[in-house]
């Protein structure tokens, strides 16, 4: 008895860390939080490139035109559009406190985008507390947990999809962030039964999340079956205890969350829904689409043109990385499996059965766990050198490319002259002179950067525009007829005409009656965001022969 008493103890004292361990351990923290900052650093300077030089695209102007409603009248163009509420709920809050200025609402997602990167490392260090060899106080488990989270906050850090993803004012980034953190206390809950604080905020970050981008459904899906699974094998293992209870507990309480929350939301869904089948903008999906996306997530959007077959390998390493994650990467390895593979098997059988949401941009959410996967895959590698060396490889590979996508934005930062149309507005009308805008997908850039607003109309050409092209986000005053400008009395317009949007030779224009007769014209090229060009022309109307004017 005496003996089995003190074995335990001998066993402790024995595995306890020495000072000399200590001492690199805090040495090694030390050395992580320092390189953590400075990943944050580079992660907000690659997401602040080109800020202001280049014009908001219809994406971003349409995000501003949604919160430029009052917080009673907002809601209309949400639900007359095809994404969810919060982030424009967020971005209308942060609009409140910092203003609407581009800079502002890119930097909305720019913070998202850095505090994504810090969430990425406290992830990483979760997932690898419990791995057989990573856990433990020894400096050297320690030094190979605090280097692969380092690695994962770099990797998105530099990774051009997600740097992107920070340059846009939309809802990537805020996605991303809530993607990560529900993901680590999903973690922890299944680990232990978890704490009420775990639940709380798994269940109200993961609701966030499905109201933030409808691909965060797929993310949800991905995590709630990972809670599943782990229920299922504690209720085998252990049976009926603590556990098992809290986890259920939890579940059903997360569960309910989210129903209530979308009982409310449901129906416009359903009728957003109805919408993106009748008429969205997604050509069918095709296979090459995947390999292309998986290019993509491992390299830049340089890559998302010509299909090659060799795409077809990178298709097998994301998936090969996947499955080892899911099979050796412990519990937190499956999850991040999961995240990774569940949206696209969902978006591509949705795809199939109709039409197609397979969007390359919408699989932000999956590469953040792709990569926090292979980051966690590095820290098994026992020989710090080629772990070390591979990290470093990750990681300058992914910058590579970002580099050239920084490259290809300062070139059309350079030719992006959207935003110059409101400043030669400025020198040639007065306040109270009329401006059409040939399409409702510019209308909103053009209002932007006025600083007059009054009397920017909107082209009716008799006809409604697809949603996809902004008609949810116009009010009832904004759109005006050739016939309306003649009935009001004006003998000055302005006229902003459009072409090749979408495509080579689109022509987007407003047509007048004879009697008006162009003063003066100057044209605008645009290449961020939709390449196209803009001519802004001056019309006077002649008055009738005989008559004066």
């Amino acid at each position: 008895m005496t003996s089995g008493a003190t074995i335990p103890a001998a066993e402790e004292a024995a595995q306890a860390p020495t000072a000399h361990q200590k001492r690199s351990g805090a040495f090694a923290r030390i050395a992580a939080t320092v390189l953590l900052i400075g990943v944050a650093g580079v992660a907000l300077w690659l997401r602040t490139d080109h800020i202001v030089e280049a014009s908001y695209w219809f994406d971003e102007s349409s995000s501003w035109k949604t919160i430029s409603f009052g917080w009673g009248e907002m809601f209309t163009p949400i639900t007359r559009n095809v994404h969810p509420p919060f982030f424009y709920l967020a971005l209308k809050s942060w609009a409140t406190l910092f203003g609407d200025a581009p800079v502002s609402l890119r930097m909305f997602s720019a913070t998202f985008g850095v505090l994504t990167v810090l969430a990425a490392y406290w992830l990483t260090l979760e997932i690898l507390a419990n791995i057989g060899s990573l856990q433990g106080d020894s400096s050297r488990a320690a030094g190979r947990r605090l280097s692969a989270g380092v690695c994962a906050a770099a990797l998105l850090a530099v990774s051009a999809m997600q740097v992107q993803a920070g340059l846009n004012a939309r809802m990537y980034t805020l996605g991303t962030f809530l993607a990560v953190v529900c993901a680590t206390h999903v973690l922890r809950a299944a680990r232990t039964g978890g704490t009420v604080r775990d639940w709380a905020v798994a269940s109200v970050t993961g609701t966030m999340l499905t109201l933030t981008h409808y691909y965060g459904l797929f993310t949800a899906a991905a995590l709630g079956l990972f809670l599943l699974g782990s229920f299922v094998f504690t209720l085998w293992r252990q049976g009926w205890c603590g556990t098992t209870k809290r986890l259920a507990a939890g579940m059903g309480a997360s569960a309910w969350l989210a129903a209530n929350v979308w009982g409310l939301w449901l129906p416009y869904f359903e009728a957003q829904r109805g919408q993106v089948t009748d008429s969205y903008w997604t050509p069918s999906f095709n296979w090459q689409q995947l390999a292309r996306t998986c290019t993509v997530m491992l390299s830049s959007k340089e890559w998302y043109g010509p299909f090659g077959e060799w795409m077809w390998w990178v298709v097998w390493l994301c998936g090969l990385v996947s499955l080892v994650l899911f099979l050796w990467g412990g519990r937190g390895g499956r999850l991040v499996a999961l995240a990774v593979v569940v949206p696209f098997v969902v978006s591509i059988a949705y795809s199939l059965q109709g039409r197609s949401v397979f969007v390359l941009r919408y699989f932000t959410f999956a590469q953040v766990f792709l990569l926090i996967g292979w980051a966690v895959l590095t820290a098994r590698i026992h020989w710090w050198f080629p772990r070390v060396a591979i990290q470093i490889a990750s990681i300058a590979w992914l910058g590579y490319w970002t580099y050239g996508m920084l490259e290809t934005r300062a070139w059309q930062c350079e030719r992006s002259q959207l935003k110059d149309v409101a400043d030669v507005l400025e020198e040639w009308r007065d306040d109270s002179e009329t401006v059409i805008v040939g399409t409702a997908v510019v209308h909103p850039t053009v209002l932007h950067y006025s600083a007059n607003r009054q009397n920017i109309f909107v082209f009716d050409r008799g006809r409604p525009y697809p949603h996809y092209q902004g008609s949810p986000l116009l009010r009832d005053s904004e759109p005006l007829s050739v016939q309306e400008l003649e009935e009001s009395g004006v003998d000055r317009v302005y006229i902003v005409d459009v072409y090749d949007l979408y495509r080579k030779g689109s022509r987007f224009e407003v047509r007048l009656p004879d009697e008006w007769k162009q003063v003066r014209q100057r044209w605008f090229e645009e290449r961020h965001g939709q390449p196209l060009r803009v001519f802004l022309r001056e019309y006077r109307r002649e008055p009738p022969e005989g008559g004066s004017a």
